[in-house]
């Protein structure tokens, strides 16, 4: 029977808990303008086959996406590279040195190698 108590109460508490809050929710979060641009159209088809649809997105590109292009990167090799040379005044990349390596065998059998 305490425990039945205790629960009511713990239910009581968040029921006037969220009857306090919603507002407060409502006015922040803007939960209305989230949802109308979730169900906007993002993409249209633009060419159909028999095995493959092919989707455009609607939006503009953005100004990452159009220096990208420019750029000619389009391979993931090729964006490190530009990176470090956009940034090359930045501390961002680091590398350690290899003290040890050591092989530990896991309870399955496998064996795994610690550096």
């Amino acid at each position: 029977m305490e425990n039945f108590w205790l629960t009511s109460a713990i239910k009581a508490l968040s029921y006037v808990y969220d009857l306090l809050t919603f507002p407060v929710y409502l006015v922040l979060q803007r939960p209305w303008e989230k949802r109308k641009l979730s169900r906007r159209i993002k993409a249209r088809p633009v060419a159909k086959d028999e095995n493959k649809i092919t989707y455009r997105s609607v939006d503009p590109p953005k100004p990452m996406h159009v220096t990208l292009e420019r750029e000619n990167i389009d391979t993931l090799e090729k964006m490190l590279t530009w990176v470090a040379k956009v940034h090359n005044e930045k501390i961002c990349l680091g590398t350690r040195d290899i003290l040890a390596e050591e092989d530990e065998v896991q309870p399955n059998g496998r064996i795994f190698k610690k550096v």
